[in-house]
Order: C-alpha cells, then sequence, then structure tokens
C-alpha cells in the first residue's frame, strides 16, 4: 500500500489545480472588473476635464469677441461719415482675427453704410430685433448661435453694439457675426488633441456643442445630427450639463446604441459676459476605453493555453502559485502606474493653466523666496521664470520704499496667521526689472502644509486703466468747467437783454408815448380853433387824431410787451394778474389766476424769471393749445417759490414730441429756471391739456 499512500497527494492534485484554476480565475474577473471601472472613470475624469476645458476656452473666445464688440463701438471713426474709412477698419478688424465671418455697421436707422461683404450695404436691418433690441434698450445684445445670412448659412453668434455720439444719442449699430465652426476647429484642437485623452490609434472621440434649449450647433463626427433636441430625447449627460456641476456618466449612444462615457460641462460666461450657457459633451465608446485591457487579456489567455497547459502536476501547482504572485504583483504595479499617471496628468493641468493665465502668477514660500513664475509674470516684471525663480520676491518686484513693510508683514503671518492684505483684491505700486514703478491689482492666497506655508500672488498690471481713468477725470473736468462758462454766458445774454428792453420800453414810455400824446392834443386843440373850416378837414383831422390815438395805444403795448413798468414799480403779483387779465381780454379765453403767501420781497432775477416763463407759456397756449380755460398760480412754499400754468387744451403726446426738435421757447424757458437754480417740469397727455411748473429756491433779498 505504499503506492497507494505515495499517490494520494497526486490523487487530490486535480482538485487542487481546479480549485486554484478557479480561484485564479475569480481573482482575474474580479480584478478585471476594478481595473474596468478604474479605467472607465480615469478616462470619464479625463473627459470632464476635457469638456470644462472646451466650455472655458468658448467662454474666452466669446468674451474676447464682447469685449471687440464694446471697442468697436467707442472707435472715433463710427462716429464720423466716412463710409470707406468704416469699410476698412471692419475690413482689418475681420483680418486680424479669423474668428469672424461678417461685420457691419449700420446707421440710426437700421440701414448697413458700411460691411465687410459689399452686397450688404445698403440692406435695411430695422426690423431686424438685434438692431431693435441695441436701439430700444441699448447695451450689448449677443444672439446664440444660428444660420447666419451675412455668411451663406454657416453658423455664426451674433454681437451688436450701439454707436453713441458724444451726447450720448443713438447713431447706429456695430454687429459682427463669429464663426461657430472655427470656435469649434480651434478648440477641439487645442484641448481634446493637445491633452491625448485618447487611448489607443483605433478610439473616437466625439464632441457636442449643445445651445440651452438642448439643440445640437456643432458637433466634431462626419455623421449629421442637425436638428436633434438630445435634451427632449433624454440624453442623461445633456439633462446634467444644465443642472450639475461639470462630471461624466456611462450611457447609451442614442443614434448607434451602444455604451458610451460622457464628460459634459456648461459655460458659465466669463467678467461681465453672462455667456450663451452651451452644454459641451465629450465621449467616448466604452469598448474603445477597454480594448487595450481586452487585447492584453487574450494574449494572456493564450499565451497561459500553451504554457501551462502541456505542464504535469506539480509543475502546474507550482506554476498556478507563481501567477497568483505574478497577478497580484502586476496589479499593485497598475495601480502605481496608474497613481503616477494620475499625478502627472494633474501637474500638468495646473502647469498648463497657470502658463495661459491671463494674471501673472507668482508662488513663493515661507521666507520670500520664488518658487514659481508663470510668463505672464515674465511679461509684466521683465525676470525670466530661470532668473526669478530662488530669488527673494522683494528685490524684484517690490518698491525699495515698500519692502520693510512686506518684510514684517510676512513675519506678522507666520506669527499669528494672519494679514491685512491676504485674500482680497488690492491696488499696489510693483517694480519693474528697469526699475520703473507701476500700479498692479494683487491678489495673494496663503496655503499651509504642516508647518511649511506657500502664498500664490495674482498679479494684473492696471496701468493702461489708471491712463485711462485719469484721462476720463481730465475730460469731466474740463466739460464742467465749460459748463459752468456757457451757464454764466448765458446768464449775461439774459441779463443784458432784460436790460435792453427796460430801456427800449422805458424810451417808448418816456418819449414817443409823450409825443404821440401831445400830438394828439394839438390836433384836438386844432379841431376846436376851426369851427367854421370845411367838413372835410374837420373830418381829415379828426381821422389823424384817432390813429395818433391808436398808434399811441400800440406803442404803450410794445412797451409794456418789452418790460412792463408795474413790474418794477407794484411787484411780481401785480404785474402777473395784469398780464393774465390782459391776455383774456386779447385771446377770449377764460383765464384765472391765483396768489398765495408770495413774500414781501423777491430777488429782481426770480422776478423777471418768473414773469417770462409765464408770458412765455400763456403765449404756447394761446398760439398751439386751444384751450377753454387756463390757471396761473403763483405760491410761496417753504423757502421757495412754485408756479404752475394749466390749460385744458388739446394737449400732446411727449413720446412724439422727444422725436422732434424742441421749440425755443421751451428751451428759454428751461435755461431761464437754471439760472436761478429752480426746477422745470412740463407735463402733457393729448387730449387732456398741458401744465408747465416751476419751482424756484427763494432768498430773500434785505432792504
Amino acid at each position: 500500500m505504499p503506492d497507494g499512500k505515495d499517490s494520494r497527494p497526486y490523487a487530490s492534485l486535480p482538485v487542487i489545480i481546479v480549485m486554484f484554476v478557479l480561484m485564479t480565475l475569480v481573482i482575474g474577473f474580479v480584478a478585471l472588473q476594478k481595473v474596468e471601472q478604474h479605467l472607465i472613470a480615469a478616462t470619464g475624469g479625463s473627459l470632464a476635464l476635457a469638456a470644462v476645458d472646451i466650455a472655458d476656452k468658448l467662454d474666452r473666445i466669446l468674451y474676447e469677441r464682447y469685449g471687440d464688440i464694446q471697442i468697436m463701438a467707442r472707435a472715433h471713426v463710427f462716429q464720423g461719415r466716412d463710409a470707406a474709412a468704416k469699410i476698412t477698419f471692419l475690413q482689418t478688424i475681420k483680418a486680424a482675427y479669423r474668428y469672424y465671418l461678417w461685420l457691419g455697421v449700420t446707421d440710426a436707422q437700421g440701414r448697413i453704410v458700411a460691411a465687410t461683404d459689399p452686397d450688404s450695404i445698403g440692406r435695411d436691418q430695422s426690423q431686424m430685433g438685434w438692431f431693435k433690441t441695441v436701439r430700444e434698450r441699448g447695451g450689448i445684445h449677443v444672439q446664440d448661435a444660428q444660420p447666419s445670412e451675412a455668411s451663406g448659412g454657416v453658423m455664426a453668434i451674433a454681437f451688436t453694439a450701439p454707436i453713441l455720439g458724444p451726447r450720448g444719442e443713438f447713431l447706429g449699430t456695430v454687429t459682427s457675426r463669429v464663426s461657430l465652426p472655427v470656435m469649434e476647429e480651434d478648440v477641439i484642437k487645442q484641448t481634446v488633441e493637445a491633452l491625448q485623452i485618447r487611448p489607443g490609434p483605433g478610439s473616437r472621440i466625439e464632441c457636442h456643442f449643445l445651445n440651452s434649449d438642448g439643440d445640437i450647433i456643432a458637433n466634431s463626427v462626419l455623421y449629421p445630427e442637425d436638428q436633434v433636441n438630445l435634451k427632449l430625447l433624454g440624453l442623461p449627460s445633456a439633462l446634467l450639463s444644465a443642472s450639475a456641476q461639470p462630471g461624466y456618466i456611462e450611457e447609451q449612444h442614442l443614434r448607434r446604441h451602444v455604451s458610451v462615457v460622457t464628460g459634459y460641462a456648461s459655460t458659465r460666461g466669463y467678467g461681465q459676459f453672462s455667456g450663451l450657457h452651451w452644454a459641451v459633451l465629450v465621449r467616448m465608446d466604452r469598448s474603445d476605453i477597454l480594448a487595450p485591457i481586452h487585447a492584453f487579456l487574450w494574449k494572456l489567455g493564450a499565451a497561459g493555453f500553451f504554457v501551462f497547459v502541456p505542464m504535469l502536476g506539480f509543475l502546474m501547482w507550482t506554476t498556478v502559485r507563481l501567477r497568483k504572485e505574478w497577478a497580484s504583483a502586476r496589479e499593485e504595479s497598475t495601480h502605481a502606474i496608474s497613481a503616477e499617471a494620475s499625478m502627472h496628468e494633474s501637474e500638468a493641468r495646473t502647469r498648463l493653466i497657470v502658463n495661459t493665465a491671463l494674471d501673472a502668477v507668482i508662488v513663493m514660500d515661507g521666507e520670500g523666496v520664488v518658487k514659481d513664475w508663470n510668463p505672464m509674470a515674465e511679461s509684466i516684471f521683465g525676470w525670466s521664470r530661470e532668473e526669478a525663480v530662488g530669488h527673494l520676491l522683494s528685490e524684484m518686484v517690490i518698491p525699495p520704499q515698500y519692502r520693510e513693510a512686506h518684510t514684517k508683514g510676512l513675519k506678522r503671518y507666520l506669527a499669528t496667521g494672519e494679514g491685512p492684505l491676504l485674500n482680497k483684491r488690492i491696488e499696489i505700486t510693483a517694480c519693474h526689472r528697469d526699475r520703473h514703478e507701476f500700479p498692479v491689482e494683487l491678489a495673494i492666497s496663503p496655503l499651509r502644509s504642516g508647518e511649511a506655508v506657500t502664498f500664490s500672488a495674482f498679479v494684473r498690471d492696471i496701468t493702461e486703466r489708471k491712463r485711462a481713468e485719469e484721462a476720463l477725470e481730465k475730460s469731466r473736468s474740463e466739460i464742467e468747467k465749460n459748463h459752468e462758462a456757457l451757464r454764466a454766458l448765458t446768464a449775461q445774454l439774459f441779463t443784458a437783454q432784460e436790460e435792453e428792453r427796460r430801456r427800449i420800453a422805458r424810451d417808448l414810455h418816456d418819449d414817443v408815448n409823450q409825443r404821440l400824446a401831445a400830438m394828439a392834443l394839438r390836433l384836438e386843440n386844432l379841431e376846436r380853433a376851426l369851427p367854421s373850416a370845411p367838413d372835410l378837414i374837420r373830418e381829415e383831422l379828426r381821422m389823424i387824431g384817432t390813429q395818433v390815438a391808436h398808434l399811441s395805444d400800440d406803442v404803450h403795448g410794445l412797451a409794456y410787451a418789452l418790460h412792463p413798468m408795474v413790474l418794477d414799480e407794484l411787484g411780481l403779483e401785480v404785474a402777473l394778474r395784469a398780464y393774465v387779465e390782459n391776455f383774456a381780454a386779447q385771446e377770449g379765453t377764460k383765464a384765472s389766476f391765483i396768489a398765495r403767501a408770495l413774500p414781501d420781497s423777491i430777488p429782481r432775477h426770480v422776478t423777471m424769471c418768473l414773469y417770462r416763463v409765464a408770458q412765455e407759456a400763456l403765449r404756447n397756449v394761446g398760439a398751439h393749445a386751444r384751450a377753454a380755460e387756463v390757471t396761473v398760480t403763483i405760491e410761496g412754499l417753504e423757502g421757495a417759490i412754485t408756479l404752475c400754468i394749466a390749460d385744458s387744451g388739446i394737449g400732446f403726446d411727449p413720446v412724439l414730441a422727444s422725436r422732434q426738435k424742441r421749440s425755443l421757447g421751451l428751451v428759454s424757458m428751461e435755461e431761464r429756471v437754471r439760472q436761478v437754480n429752480g426746477a422745470f417740469s412740463l407735463h402733457s397727455r393729448s387730449g387732456e391739456g398741458t401744465q408747465v411748473f416751476v419751482r424756484v429756491p427763494l432768498v430773500v433779498e434785505t432792504p
């Protein structure tokens, strides 16, 4: 029986082999599932990052075009009428930026007066939504992607801005069409291919842009999916892109009915540009992602079949043990390689973001030594990265007079963990390599890792902005000085006008009118002295006397119109009452005059202003209002005098009146009230009459 005893271990060998084979298969299957899940997660994360990067690039491109349209709207060339210069300017912009399909300028009526396409010049765009919106509401109008008639049906985004004159008047619009295909080509080429997220040569990546409604507006694949709304079809990634943070999801491809991994993100706008809220979907077939693993397993299985099957008993058992150990080592190696790849990928993404940042990014340790220095920092401060890294920041960018304060602030933060300049955006003075100083905007964020401290500074050169602010302030100051000079000149003009009127009225009243009265008296005496004169002579003398009397009345009326002496002699209330009564008699209109609580002494310039405003307002009532009744109310109230002229005439539409040239009389009334620091308002509605209201602050003159 020795042979039997010796064979027992070998009798159990097949069972042992089967058990180890089954265990190996189970472990291999579980490991495969884990590896597949990890690879799917890693690829999904990469796809999500690609979607975020694409969305960010789209936001940046659209933000730049948003800024372009504002700059073009303020261009001096569009303030003039030189159409050739406008076309040249637009052609230059189009040649400089390949994103533009078409640019144009309209006049205030909506007619295209300049464009990069000569065929579009002269077209009427007044009924276009973008033109109406900009003309009526002002501001920048952005139209989502749609086929552009100006560019042959190519999908384009429209930006439109108003062109305003020196006084803010609407002169027209400048509008542009930005090519969506060019944006798609640039963004996908720079992001998807640059990040190299394709696992193998046979894999393919699809990229879709959706508008806020879910319609596909651009895709990177050859087959068409136009007029497809992925949100209405219930595609999970399309729904998540609008309601969640960027991420990825496994889903079914709606057209090919295969499992895909989709990274999604949405545009959020940039700066003052709120964005178009597009969704970006970057997806890849699940089979393509797992193809390298499956290919490897097929090769491994074939090798195992031809190597391990011919082996006998104990060798197979030993091989199985070695295979288990090797599988474990391989799994650990795979995890290590994957972790290292993820770390390198994260570092590469961070470096890419820092190197492409619009601000200077400077990283400094707790000793004040520079650890990182991006290309924008090189441009702003003049020091290369090789020159800056490893040196004290204070010696390169901080002016000498501020270095001591910088050192104290750094020590204070290391001791207390507090700093007044941290985590906020401030404006300070920086120093260039050539030692000239310039203003910058600075934000500093500290990061503690155990005992180590790192500071990240984000710096932006604001020299041009400061210059623009200074120029704007200077222009405002000059405008204010000119305005004050104009007001002073207007006041002198009104004063001189009133003095001249007073002189002429006095001459007419005291000289010409007296002579006419004397002439009328002599004619009357002559008529009495000729009792026996023929009737013809007596009749002629009587007619001459009548004409002289009428002429005297006319001269008296003219003198009163130029400057009523009663205004100087008896005051504003008596003069206004007399003028209102005279108006009622001449025009046949019922006129009422109400005076309440007027002070005993009113400054002469205020008296003349209120009288002239009432005079002009009543003239307008007589000439245009067709009113049956008019009421003039003057009242002293809380250190001021108010004057109201209200009629029951036909009135007018203020909206239509604002589009017409303003009358000289209205302008004169407003300017007179402004000269005495008063407030002027006019209210009217068609069929409901007109009301002129004036309020003048009153400083009582001392006798």
